[in-house]
Protein backbone atom coordinates (compact mmCIF):
# COMPACT_ATOMS: atom_id res chain seq x y z
CA UNK A 1 0.00 0.00 0.00
CA UNK A 2 2.90 2.73 0.93
CA UNK A 3 4.44 2.05 -2.48
CA UNK A 4 1.16 2.47 -4.15
CA UNK A 5 0.98 5.61 -2.24
CA UNK A 6 4.22 6.47 -3.28
CA UNK A 7 4.57 6.04 -6.93
CA UNK A 8 0.97 8.17 -7.49
CA UNK A 9 2.65 10.88 -5.29
CA UNK A 10 5.64 10.66 -7.45
CA UNK A 11 3.92 11.08 -10.47
CA UNK A 12 2.54 14.58 -9.50
CA UNK A 13 5.80 16.22 -9.00
CA UNK A 14 6.23 16.70 -12.71
CA UNK A 15 2.89 16.62 -13.87
CA UNK A 16 4.11 18.19 -17.63
CA UNK A 17 6.65 15.13 -17.87
CA UNK A 18 3.80 12.53 -16.82
CA UNK A 19 1.69 13.77 -19.23
CA UNK A 20 3.67 13.33 -21.88
CA UNK A 21 4.37 9.97 -21.51
CA UNK A 22 0.58 8.89 -20.86
CA UNK A 23 0.31 10.74 -24.10
CA UNK A 24 2.68 8.91 -25.67
CA UNK A 25 1.40 5.74 -25.08
CA UNK A 26 -2.34 7.08 -25.50
CA UNK A 27 -1.73 7.97 -29.19
CA UNK A 28 -0.14 4.66 -29.94
CA UNK A 29 -3.42 3.13 -27.93
CA UNK A 30 -5.62 4.77 -30.25
CA UNK A 31 -3.42 3.86 -33.71
CA UNK A 32 -3.31 0.03 -32.84
CA UNK A 33 -7.47 0.23 -32.03
CA UNK A 34 -8.27 2.09 -35.19
CA UNK A 35 -5.68 -0.69 -37.24
CA UNK A 36 -7.26 -3.53 -34.88
CA UNK A 37 -11.08 -1.83 -35.85
CA UNK A 38 -10.10 -1.73 -39.76
CA UNK A 39 -9.13 -5.70 -39.53
CA UNK A 40 -11.78 -6.97 -37.41
CA UNK A 41 -14.26 -4.81 -40.48
CA UNK A 42 -11.97 -6.63 -43.50
CA UNK A 43 -12.46 -10.40 -41.94
CA UNK A 44 -16.22 -9.93 -40.83
CA UNK A 45 -16.40 -7.95 -44.80
CA UNK A 46 -14.52 -10.87 -46.94
CA UNK A 47 -16.11 -13.54 -45.12
CA UNK A 48 -19.53 -12.08 -46.02
CA UNK A 49 -19.12 -11.30 -49.08
CA UNK A 50 -17.28 -14.76 -50.03
CA UNK A 51 -19.90 -16.83 -48.70
CA UNK A 52 -22.84 -14.79 -50.30
CA UNK A 53 -21.19 -13.40 -53.90
CA UNK A 54 -18.36 -15.53 -54.32
CA UNK A 55 -18.59 -19.50 -52.65
CA UNK A 56 -21.24 -20.01 -50.25
CA UNK A 57 -20.03 -21.37 -47.25
CA UNK A 58 -19.07 -24.53 -48.86
CA UNK A 59 -18.99 -24.62 -52.80
CA UNK A 60 -19.31 -27.65 -55.23
CA UNK A 61 -17.65 -27.83 -58.69
CA UNK A 62 -16.69 -30.14 -61.45
CA UNK A 63 -13.10 -31.06 -60.45
CA UNK A 64 -11.40 -30.10 -63.85
CA UNK A 65 -13.42 -26.60 -64.14
CA UNK A 66 -10.56 -24.71 -62.37
CA UNK A 67 -8.28 -26.13 -65.77
CA UNK A 68 -10.50 -25.02 -67.80
CA UNK A 69 -12.41 -21.47 -66.33
CA UNK A 70 -10.66 -19.31 -68.06
CA UNK A 71 -11.64 -20.83 -71.86
CA UNK A 72 -14.37 -22.90 -71.21
CA UNK A 73 -16.47 -22.91 -68.46
CA UNK A 74 -19.42 -24.95 -69.99
CA UNK A 75 -17.18 -27.89 -70.90
CA UNK A 76 -17.06 -29.33 -67.30
CA UNK A 77 -20.41 -28.99 -65.36
CA UNK A 78 -22.45 -30.73 -62.86
CA UNK A 79 -25.03 -33.03 -64.00
CA UNK A 80 -27.61 -33.61 -63.11
CA UNK A 81 -27.87 -30.15 -61.65
CA UNK A 82 -31.79 -30.43 -59.82
CA UNK A 83 -30.67 -34.20 -58.05
CA UNK A 84 -27.47 -32.87 -57.24
CA UNK A 85 -29.15 -29.66 -55.35
CA UNK A 86 -31.77 -31.92 -53.79
CA UNK A 87 -29.68 -34.21 -52.38
CA UNK A 88 -27.60 -31.25 -51.01
CA UNK A 89 -30.33 -29.37 -49.66
CA UNK A 90 -31.37 -32.81 -47.75
CA UNK A 91 -27.34 -32.97 -45.59
CA UNK A 92 -28.05 -31.67 -42.58
CA UNK A 93 -26.57 -28.68 -41.45
CA UNK A 94 -27.50 -27.33 -45.07
CA UNK A 95 -29.28 -23.52 -44.41
CA UNK A 96 -29.63 -22.52 -48.57
CA UNK A 97 -28.26 -23.43 -51.60
CA UNK A 98 -27.54 -21.60 -55.00
CA UNK A 99 -27.22 -23.45 -58.30
CA UNK A 100 -25.47 -21.05 -60.82
CA UNK A 101 -24.06 -20.80 -63.90
CA UNK A 102 -21.63 -17.83 -64.87
CA UNK A 103 -22.44 -15.64 -68.21
CA UNK A 104 -19.16 -14.24 -69.40
CA UNK A 105 -21.29 -12.38 -72.27
CA UNK A 106 -21.35 -8.98 -74.33
CA UNK A 107 -24.14 -6.39 -74.09
CA UNK A 108 -25.16 -5.38 -76.92
CA UNK A 109 -27.69 -1.88 -77.39
CA UNK A 110 -27.98 1.43 -79.21
CA UNK A 111 -25.09 -0.53 -81.41
CA UNK A 112 -22.42 -0.85 -78.95
CA UNK A 113 -20.89 -3.79 -77.38
CA UNK A 114 -20.03 -4.11 -73.69
CA UNK A 115 -18.67 -6.77 -71.68
CA UNK A 116 -20.71 -7.48 -68.85
CA UNK A 117 -20.28 -10.35 -66.37
CA UNK A 118 -23.95 -12.32 -65.28
CA UNK A 119 -25.47 -14.98 -63.50
CA UNK A 120 -27.89 -17.32 -64.03
CA UNK A 121 -29.51 -18.29 -61.01
CA UNK A 122 -32.62 -19.94 -59.49
CA UNK A 123 -34.91 -16.91 -57.87
CA UNK A 124 -36.77 -18.32 -55.60
CA UNK A 125 -33.38 -20.46 -53.92
CA UNK A 126 -31.39 -17.46 -54.54
CA UNK A 127 -33.86 -15.04 -52.04
CA UNK A 128 -33.09 -17.28 -49.89
CA UNK A 129 -29.70 -17.35 -49.87
CA UNK A 130 -29.06 -14.03 -49.89
CA UNK A 131 -31.73 -12.39 -50.20
CA UNK A 132 -31.78 -10.54 -53.30
CA UNK A 133 -35.05 -9.06 -52.43
CA UNK A 134 -33.22 -6.88 -50.15
CA UNK A 135 -30.81 -4.92 -52.15
CA UNK A 136 -33.46 -3.95 -55.03
CA UNK A 137 -33.59 -0.20 -55.16
CA UNK A 138 -36.17 -0.17 -58.15
CA UNK A 139 -38.44 -2.48 -59.64
CA UNK A 140 -39.06 -6.29 -58.02
CA UNK A 141 -37.81 -9.75 -57.86
CA UNK A 142 -37.80 -11.62 -61.52
CA UNK A 143 -40.31 -14.46 -62.01
CA UNK A 144 -38.48 -17.73 -62.42
CA UNK A 145 -38.19 -18.61 -65.74
CA UNK A 146 -38.87 -15.64 -67.60
CA UNK A 147 -36.65 -12.94 -69.63
CA UNK A 148 -36.72 -10.53 -66.83
CA UNK A 149 -33.56 -10.13 -65.06
CA UNK A 150 -32.71 -8.15 -62.36
CA UNK A 151 -29.32 -5.56 -63.00
CA UNK A 152 -26.96 -3.65 -60.65
CA UNK A 153 -27.14 -0.35 -60.34
CA UNK A 154 -23.58 0.50 -61.77
CA UNK A 155 -24.03 -1.79 -64.72
CA UNK A 156 -27.75 0.54 -65.49
CA UNK A 157 -26.02 3.51 -65.24
CA UNK A 158 -23.14 2.75 -68.00
CA UNK A 159 -25.81 1.23 -70.33
CA UNK A 160 -28.26 3.95 -69.34
CA UNK A 161 -31.05 1.71 -68.45
CA UNK A 162 -34.43 1.86 -66.70
CA UNK A 163 -36.89 -0.31 -65.55
CA UNK A 164 -38.76 -1.91 -68.49
CA UNK A 165 -36.15 -1.36 -71.07
CA UNK A 166 -34.79 -4.43 -72.79
CA UNK A 167 -30.93 -5.62 -73.94
CA UNK A 168 -29.27 -8.28 -76.32
CA UNK A 169 -27.17 -10.34 -74.67
CA UNK A 170 -24.94 -12.19 -76.90
CA UNK A 171 -23.27 -15.64 -75.24
CA UNK A 172 -21.59 -18.36 -75.80
CA UNK A 173 -23.37 -21.82 -75.80
CA UNK A 174 -21.44 -25.06 -74.18
CA UNK A 175 -20.68 -26.45 -77.43
CA UNK A 176 -18.79 -22.79 -78.17
CA UNK A 177 -21.44 -21.74 -80.51
CA UNK A 178 -22.83 -18.32 -80.66
CA UNK A 179 -26.36 -17.69 -79.28
CA UNK A 180 -28.40 -14.62 -78.04
CA UNK A 181 -31.55 -13.21 -76.18
CA UNK A 182 -33.09 -10.23 -74.90
CA UNK A 183 -33.81 -9.52 -71.22
CA UNK A 184 -36.06 -7.44 -70.02
CA UNK A 185 -34.47 -4.71 -66.85
CA UNK A 186 -37.16 -5.96 -64.15
CA UNK A 187 -35.21 -5.09 -61.02
CA UNK A 188 -32.22 -2.93 -60.29
CA UNK A 189 -30.34 -3.52 -57.12
CA UNK A 190 -27.70 -1.49 -55.29
CA UNK A 191 -24.90 -4.33 -53.78
CA UNK A 192 -22.07 -3.30 -51.14
CA UNK A 193 -20.17 -5.96 -52.83
CA UNK A 194 -17.31 -3.92 -55.40
CA UNK A 195 -17.60 -6.77 -57.87
CA UNK A 196 -21.17 -7.30 -58.04
CA UNK A 197 -22.11 -3.69 -58.02
CA UNK A 198 -19.68 -3.07 -60.80
CA UNK A 199 -20.71 -5.05 -64.18
CA UNK A 200 -23.24 -7.76 -63.29
CA UNK A 201 -26.50 -8.87 -63.52
CA UNK A 202 -29.24 -12.19 -62.59
CA UNK A 203 -30.74 -13.82 -64.96
CA UNK A 204 -33.14 -16.84 -64.77
CA UNK A 205 -30.85 -20.39 -64.27
CA UNK A 206 -33.71 -22.30 -66.26
CA UNK A 207 -33.85 -19.89 -69.72
CA UNK A 208 -30.18 -19.80 -69.58
CA UNK A 209 -29.99 -23.40 -69.81
CA UNK A 210 -31.59 -23.79 -72.65
CA UNK A 211 -29.67 -20.44 -74.42
CA UNK A 212 -26.44 -22.46 -73.44
CA UNK A 213 -27.93 -26.01 -74.94
CA UNK A 214 -26.65 -27.27 -71.11
CA UNK A 215 -29.95 -28.35 -70.08
CA UNK A 216 -30.13 -29.48 -66.27
CA UNK A 217 -26.31 -28.66 -65.77
CA UNK A 218 -24.69 -26.53 -63.40
CA UNK A 219 -21.18 -24.76 -63.46
CA UNK A 220 -21.10 -24.39 -59.57
CA UNK A 221 -23.62 -25.20 -56.24
CA UNK A 222 -23.42 -22.61 -53.58
CA UNK A 223 -23.99 -24.15 -49.85
CA UNK A 224 -24.78 -21.83 -46.68
CA UNK A 225 -24.42 -23.18 -43.60
CA UNK A 226 -27.42 -22.66 -40.67
CA UNK A 227 -24.47 -21.73 -38.41
CA UNK A 228 -24.21 -25.34 -36.32
CA UNK A 229 -21.59 -26.91 -38.47
CA UNK A 230 -18.41 -25.30 -39.55
CA UNK A 231 -17.78 -25.12 -43.33
CA UNK A 232 -14.71 -28.06 -43.44
CA UNK A 233 -17.34 -29.89 -41.82
CA UNK A 234 -20.10 -29.37 -43.89
CA UNK A 235 -18.64 -30.19 -46.63
CA UNK A 236 -17.25 -33.67 -45.49
CA UNK A 237 -21.22 -34.22 -44.71
CA UNK A 238 -21.53 -33.25 -48.33
CA UNK A 239 -19.43 -35.79 -50.06
CA UNK A 240 -20.22 -38.43 -47.78
CA UNK A 241 -24.24 -37.74 -48.64
CA UNK A 242 -23.74 -37.48 -52.11
CA UNK A 243 -21.41 -40.86 -52.41
CA UNK A 244 -24.20 -42.86 -50.15
CA UNK A 245 -26.80 -41.51 -52.66
CA UNK A 246 -24.61 -43.09 -55.63
CA UNK A 247 -23.11 -39.51 -57.14
CA UNK A 248 -18.95 -39.87 -58.18
CA UNK A 249 -17.40 -37.33 -55.82
CA UNK A 250 -14.44 -38.11 -57.85
CA UNK A 251 -15.65 -36.11 -60.13
CA UNK A 252 -16.77 -33.02 -57.28
CA UNK A 253 -14.56 -30.40 -55.92
CA UNK A 254 -16.05 -29.84 -52.61
CA UNK A 255 -14.57 -27.10 -50.91
CA UNK A 256 -14.93 -24.82 -47.09
CA UNK A 257 -14.81 -21.35 -48.33
CA UNK A 258 -11.71 -20.60 -45.99
CA UNK A 259 -9.90 -23.11 -48.79
CA UNK A 260 -10.80 -20.56 -51.71
CA UNK A 261 -10.31 -17.43 -50.93
CA UNK A 262 -6.26 -16.18 -51.78
CA UNK A 263 -7.83 -12.66 -49.72
CA UNK A 264 -8.49 -14.78 -46.41
CA UNK A 265 -5.18 -16.33 -46.54
CA UNK A 266 -3.17 -13.44 -46.89
CA UNK A 267 -5.74 -11.79 -44.09
CA UNK A 268 -4.88 -14.35 -41.27
CA UNK A 269 -0.99 -14.18 -42.79
CA UNK A 270 -1.52 -10.14 -41.92
CA UNK A 271 -2.77 -10.79 -38.68
CA UNK A 272 0.52 -12.20 -37.39
CA UNK A 273 2.28 -8.99 -39.16
CA UNK A 274 -0.57 -6.59 -37.27
CA UNK A 275 0.91 -8.26 -34.08
CA UNK A 276 4.28 -7.70 -34.66
CA UNK A 277 3.40 -3.84 -35.95
CA UNK A 278 1.37 -3.79 -32.37
CA UNK A 279 4.13 -4.38 -30.66
CA UNK A 280 6.86 -1.91 -32.80
CA UNK A 281 4.72 0.51 -32.35
CA UNK A 282 4.03 0.23 -28.42
CA UNK A 283 8.21 -0.13 -28.37
CA UNK A 284 8.50 2.77 -29.75
CA UNK A 285 6.26 4.76 -27.52
CA UNK A 286 7.12 3.00 -24.63
CA UNK A 287 10.50 4.69 -24.79
CA UNK A 288 9.07 8.15 -23.43
CA UNK A 289 8.32 6.28 -20.16
CA UNK A 290 11.95 4.42 -20.22
CA UNK A 291 13.39 8.32 -20.96
CA UNK A 292 11.32 9.42 -18.18
CA UNK A 293 12.58 6.50 -15.78
CA UNK A 294 15.92 7.00 -16.40
CA UNK A 295 15.89 10.97 -15.96
CA UNK A 296 13.64 10.18 -12.80
CA UNK A 297 16.13 7.80 -11.54
CA UNK A 298 19.08 10.24 -12.52
CA UNK A 299 17.16 12.98 -10.69
CA UNK A 300 16.29 10.89 -8.03
CA UNK A 301 19.71 9.26 -7.26
CA UNK A 302 19.76 10.56 -3.59
CA UNK A 303 16.29 10.24 -2.83
CA UNK A 304 17.26 6.41 -3.91
CA UNK A 305 20.07 6.33 -1.99
CA UNK A 306 18.46 7.45 1.27
CA UNK A 307 15.57 4.50 0.89
CA UNK A 308 18.10 2.20 0.42
CA UNK A 309 20.09 3.73 3.59
CA UNK A 310 16.63 3.04 5.55
CA UNK A 311 16.18 -0.06 4.87
CA UNK A 312 14.29 -0.60 1.41
CA UNK A 313 14.99 -3.73 -0.42
CA UNK A 314 16.38 -3.71 -3.87
CA UNK A 315 13.32 -5.31 -5.19
CA UNK A 316 10.99 -3.09 -3.24
CA UNK A 317 12.70 0.52 -5.30
CA UNK A 318 12.10 -2.08 -8.44
CA UNK A 319 8.58 -2.39 -7.77
CA UNK A 320 8.16 1.53 -7.32
CA UNK A 321 9.40 2.50 -10.52
CA UNK A 322 6.87 -0.39 -11.79
CA UNK A 323 4.24 0.85 -10.41
CA UNK A 324 4.82 4.58 -11.48
CA UNK A 325 5.19 3.22 -15.34
CA UNK A 326 2.42 0.70 -14.59
CA UNK A 327 -0.11 3.51 -13.30
CA UNK A 328 1.13 5.71 -16.67
CA UNK A 329 0.44 3.27 -19.30
CA UNK A 330 -3.28 2.62 -17.61
CA UNK A 331 -4.02 6.19 -17.92
CA UNK A 332 -2.60 6.99 -21.10
CA UNK A 333 -3.83 3.08 -22.36
CA UNK A 334 -7.79 4.04 -20.76
CA UNK A 335 -7.76 7.63 -22.67
CA UNK A 336 -6.52 6.16 -25.70
CA UNK A 337 -9.20 3.29 -26.02
CA UNK A 338 -11.84 6.22 -24.96
CA UNK A 339 -10.81 8.30 -27.92
CA UNK A 340 -10.30 6.01 -30.44
CA UNK A 341 -13.95 3.87 -29.59
CA UNK A 342 -15.50 7.31 -30.36
CA UNK A 343 -13.29 8.05 -32.92
CA UNK A 344 -14.50 5.03 -34.76
CA UNK A 345 -18.03 5.57 -33.95
CA UNK A 346 -18.51 7.94 -37.06
CA UNK A 347 -16.40 5.62 -39.13
CA UNK A 348 -17.92 2.87 -38.56
CA UNK A 349 -21.28 4.48 -39.59
CA UNK A 350 -20.10 6.59 -42.64
CA UNK A 351 -17.23 4.38 -43.63
CA UNK A 352 -14.28 5.70 -45.93
CA UNK A 353 -14.77 5.18 -49.69
CA UNK A 354 -12.84 3.02 -51.20
CA UNK A 355 -14.09 3.07 -54.65
CA UNK A 356 -15.61 0.02 -56.95
CA UNK A 357 -14.15 0.93 -59.99
CA UNK A 358 -10.52 0.47 -58.46
CA UNK A 359 -11.51 -2.48 -56.42
CA UNK A 360 -12.64 -3.92 -59.75
CA UNK A 361 -9.73 -3.08 -61.43
CA UNK A 362 -7.37 -4.62 -59.27
CA UNK A 363 -9.57 -7.36 -59.52
CA UNK A 364 -10.70 -7.61 -55.92
CA UNK A 365 -13.95 -9.86 -54.93
CA UNK A 366 -13.98 -10.15 -51.67
CA UNK A 367 -14.05 -6.68 -50.65
CA UNK A 368 -16.99 -3.93 -50.28
CA UNK A 369 -16.62 -0.38 -52.08
CA UNK A 370 -17.08 1.48 -48.32
CA UNK A 371 -14.52 0.36 -45.61
CA UNK A 372 -15.46 1.07 -42.45
CA UNK A 373 -13.62 0.58 -38.35
CA UNK A 374 -14.93 -2.02 -36.48
CA UNK A 375 -14.37 -1.31 -32.96
CA UNK A 376 -15.86 -4.49 -30.52
CA UNK A 377 -14.99 -5.41 -26.57
CA UNK A 378 -12.62 -7.51 -27.95
CA UNK A 379 -9.77 -5.41 -29.65
CA UNK A 380 -10.73 -2.36 -27.08
CA UNK A 381 -9.48 -5.21 -24.76
CA UNK A 382 -6.52 -6.33 -26.49
CA UNK A 383 -5.47 -2.63 -27.01
CA UNK A 384 -5.72 -1.70 -23.16
CA UNK A 385 -4.00 -4.70 -21.70
CA UNK A 386 -1.31 -4.42 -24.77
CA UNK A 387 -0.16 -1.16 -23.83
CA UNK A 388 -0.69 -1.35 -19.88
CA UNK A 389 1.57 -4.30 -19.92
CA UNK A 390 4.45 -2.93 -22.38
CA UNK A 391 4.01 0.14 -20.42
CA UNK A 392 4.86 -1.39 -17.32
CA UNK A 393 7.64 -3.92 -18.68
CA UNK A 394 9.33 -0.78 -19.87
CA UNK A 395 10.50 0.27 -17.20
CA UNK A 396 12.18 -2.75 -15.26
CA UNK A 397 15.30 -2.73 -16.93
CA UNK A 398 16.29 1.18 -15.67
CA UNK A 399 14.73 0.39 -12.72
CA UNK A 400 16.30 -3.15 -11.41
CA UNK A 401 20.01 -1.22 -13.17
CA UNK A 402 19.53 1.26 -10.60
CA UNK A 403 18.16 -1.20 -7.32
CA UNK A 404 21.48 -2.35 -7.32
CA UNK A 405 23.33 0.37 -6.79
CA UNK A 406 24.94 0.48 -3.11
CA UNK A 407 23.40 3.40 -0.99
CA UNK A 408 26.23 5.01 -0.36
CA UNK A 409 27.42 5.37 -3.97
CA UNK A 410 23.97 6.49 -4.52
CA UNK A 411 23.86 9.60 -1.64
CA UNK A 412 27.04 10.77 -3.49
CA UNK A 413 25.45 11.42 -6.59
CA UNK A 414 25.02 14.87 -7.27
CA UNK A 415 27.14 16.27 -4.25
Amino acid sequence: MKLTVMALRNLGRNRRRSLLSAISIGVTAIAFLLVLGITEWMKSDIRENITTYISGDVRIRHIEFQDDESIHPLRYSLSPGDELVEEVLRVPGVKAVSPRIHLGSVVYRDGKTIPARGTAVNFRLEESFQALSDHIIQGGMPEPGSKNALFSRSLAEKLDLELHDSITLLLRTKRGASNAVTLKVHAIADFSDASANAMSFFASLPLMQRILRSSNELMEILIQSDGDVKSSALAERISRRLEETGFSTDQFSIMPWQEISQLWSIMRMAEISYAVLALILFLLGSTVIINTTIMTIHERSREIGMLGALGMEPGQIVRLFFLEASFLGVIGAAGGVLLGFLMGIPLEQAGIPMYDSILQDAGVRELSGRMFVKVTPYTAIVTFFSASVVASLSSYLPARKVSKIHPVEALRVNQ
